[in-house]
């Protein structure tokens, strides 16, 4: 609070990209359909029909929002410094990371259905719980909205708290009768660990089942299995058809085929590039300062099993003799006992002597 001067411990964004009545129903146009687009998910669901589900949800939009010379895509109402991966793509394939996924096509499917039913539900406490999270929900919506400068990828997360208070009401789409209750309980059962599986083992931020490590299983497995029985044969037959790559897998290697840094940051091989940069220069455990502005770099920083201790400052006032890590688009001024090391197009790494 006192290095932000908020009550809620972050900078009041909206003035930094509307400031006129005009300009917030521009950006309630431009970035509520965003919202409703990601929503509508469809992340976990199987690969071989992943592509074409997202083309049938693009096409939809567009036949509604084109008529209406509404583009979403426009390059409007984005964060502050984004990049061509963060801006708003129809076709941007959904990644289910910590700080992209959104709630997937369980939410969509069934929490709207749910609220609907209950409020014409003769339970008066149901309703009454209903009407609660629903406006709870919406008023989280908005201070997150006017919060935010605008729409970017990461934006799922914050929505996570104010969709929990309607999660209980799902339960009404469960019927009293018995048949009923077994049929539509199996399914959603059979939904949702399709969908955990694909999350858990065919992700593409963090994949342990690839058509690599299929075919590597098949060869070191499979294949040097007997078949000189019928029952061999056709054990050996039937893995063969479950195991085989279908076509639509991961192309890249599996998650623990990569080496460490690799792995934390799979999706990002710039980042990689980074810790490389410093680890040549840093001994490991050394402590080191940094200065560091919307970087994943921070994670790795640490070092394996955290054997690195990370001292971030905002002013360089504030640094101790050592080595420092800033980030090139950091403006700062040079102190007589600052020594530049290194250098990178990212990072510049500083050896501070002591005062």
């Amino acid at each position: 609070m006192i290095q932000t001067n908020s009550l809620i411990g972050m900078n009041w964004k909206p003035t930094e990209q509307y400031t006129t009545f005009e300009q917030l129903q521009q950006k309630i146009i431009y970035v509520i359909p965003r919202y409703i687009y990601q929503f509508i998910g469809i992340e976990g669901l199987p690969r071989s029909i992943t592509p074409a589900v997202m083309q049938y949800k693009a096409d939809f939009f567009k036949a509604i929002l084109n008529p209406l010379e509404l583009d979403l895509e426009k390059k409007i109402f984005l964060q502050p410094g984004f990049d061509l991966m963060e801006t708003f793509q129809y076709n941007s394939y959904p990644l289910l990371s910590e700080d992209t996924a959104w709630f997937g096509p369980m939410a969509f499917l069934l929490i709207p259905l749910a609220v609907i039913l209950t409020f014409f539900s003769k339970n008066k406490l149901r309703r009454n719980y209903c009407l609660f999270s629903f406006v709870y929900s919406v008023i989280y919506f908005c201070l997150v909205f006017l919060q935010r400068p605008g729409w970017d990828p990461y934006q799922g997360r914050y929505f996570i708290l104010g969709l929990y208070p309607l999660i209980p009401i799902v339960s009404i789409l469960i019927p009293k009768q018995k048949i009923l209750q077994k049929i539509i309980s199996t399914v959603l059962i059979t939904c949702s660990v399709v969908l955990i599986f694909n999350t858990l083992l065919k992700n593409d931020t963090k994949p342990i089942i690839t058509a690599k490590s299929q075919n590597d299983f098949i060869h070191q497995k499979i294949d040097p299995l007997p078949e000189s029985t019928f029952l061999q044969f056709f054990i050996k037959k039937t893995l063969y058809k479950i195991t085989y790559p279908s076509g639509f897998e991961n192309l890249r290697r599996y998650i623990y085929g990569q080496k460490y840094y690799d792995q934390l940051f799979y999706t990002n091989n710039i980042s990689v590039k980074d810790i490389e940069f410093v680890n040549n220069i840093i001994p490991d455990g050394t402590p080191i300062i940094v200065m560091i502005q919307n970087n994943p770099l921070e994670y790795a920083l640490f070092g394996i099993n955290r054997s690195r201790s990370l001292y971030p400052i905002i002013d360089l006032d504030e640094a101790s003799p050592g080595y420092f890590i800033v980030s090139n688009v950091i403006e700062i001024t040079l102190t007589p006992n600052m020594r530049l090391i290194e250098t990178n197009g990212n990072f510049s790494i500083y050896f501070i002597e002591p005062g």
